[in-house]
């Protein structure tokens, strides 16, 4: 099976309209679940995971009990810079949880680390790739790989920032960056439980920027890309029901 996991059921709406055979199942906390077939391949949907804190408790729970190949993390998130532009699809090639900081601890610590994982988590090349070429078969435009920055702060001015950007540098990254406040707590859960994860997001305004009305129509068009192509993914994916190692 695969996973689905995203913010909000906006997040999700592509799917639910596109799955066979849907049937709902049981809720975890205030996450709510259906399932579905998309091809030869059952999907489990959920959302209700707005932060990072939830998303990693809900993946694990829902990514263990379905014994998922895969965890697709869906939703919306933020530019940083001016590469990345309202109505673009973001596809992680890795993701930094920039408001852990554990350097007190341990010297040996970075920002964003957790001790005894990784200073931040790269996607699996394979699965990465695969992602940008069905977007490529498919002639989707402004699909992008990203690196994502996951907080649960929610930052209002630039000097906030100040623990891990540097003008237009996040923890030394300056092109294609994004932020969202869910994506970090996904490869923690599965880094624990050993199942490759991935995030595929609407851009939809610059950090700390609210989306403006003109651009409304391109973030909304986005989402059924998105849609789109995790729909071609999954049927790549299940005619083998495994996830290649890079």
């Amino acid at each position: 099976m695969i996973l689905v996991i995203g913010s909000t059921f906006d997040d999700v709406l592509y799917f639910d309209a596109k799955v066979r055979n849907k049937r709902d199942e049981k809720p975890f906390g205030t996450v709510s679940v259906f399932s579905g077939d998309i091809f030869s391949q059952r999907v489990i949907v959920a959302y209700g995971a707005s932060t990072s804190y939830i998303a990693s408790a809900a993946t694990a729970y829902l990514a263990a009990k379905y014994s998922t190949i895969l965890v697709i993390n869906v939703g919306s998130c933020f530019s940083y810079g001016e590469d990345m532009k309202p109505g673009d699809i973001a596809i992680s090639e890795s993701i930094h949880i920039c408001d852990v900081d554990q350097r007190v601890a341990d010297s040996r610590l970075r920002v964003g680390q957790i001790p005894g994982m990784p200073q931040y988590f790269n996607v699996m090349t394979y699965l990465a790739n695969l992602t940008v070429t069905t977007a490529e078969k498919l002639s989707l435009t402004n699909v992008r790989a990203a690196t994502f920055f996951s907080t649960d702060t929610i930052y209002k001015s630039e000097e906030e920032t100040r623990a891990f950007t540097s003008g237009e540098y996040v923890l030394g990254s300056n092109k294609n960056i994004v932020f969202d406040s869910e994506s970090g707590g996904v490869p923690v859960a599965s880094n624990l439980i050993e199942c490759p994860s991935l995030s595929v997001k609407v851009v939809t305004s610059p950090f700390k920027d609210k989306v403006e009305t003109k651009d409304l129509v391109n973030v909304m068009r986005a989402y059924a890309r998105v849609g789109k192509l995790l729909i071609a993914l999954i049927g790549e994916i299940s005619r083998n029901d495994t996830i290649m190692s890079n």
